[in-house]
């Protein structure tokens, strides 16, 4: 995504004070070849590795959960 320099934070800890404080998203991902989008709740953590991670929860009766292993890649906004 294209951020305008004067539009670009860099600072982690803003970053991510913003994330705690904003929890709601909206998840982007594709379902035999639509767009597929959802709300959801979502929490930054920190996998195995150290890394800052995005963790959900979609509801088990919404389709869009059955097409990740095929299509992992979403987009969150």
């Amino acid at each position: 995504m294209y951020i305008p320099k004067d539009n670009l934070n860099e600072n982690r800890e803003e970053i991510k004070s913003f994330i705690e404080q904003n929890g709601f998203a909206v998840m982007v991902s594709q379902m035999e070849n639509k767009l597929w989008a959802t709300h959801l709740p979502l929490q930054l953590s920190t996998n195995e590795k150290g890394e800052d991670i995005l963790v959900g929860h979609i509801a088990k009766a919404n389709p869009q959960w059955k097409y990740f292993e095929d299509e992992p890649e979403v987009l969150t906004i």
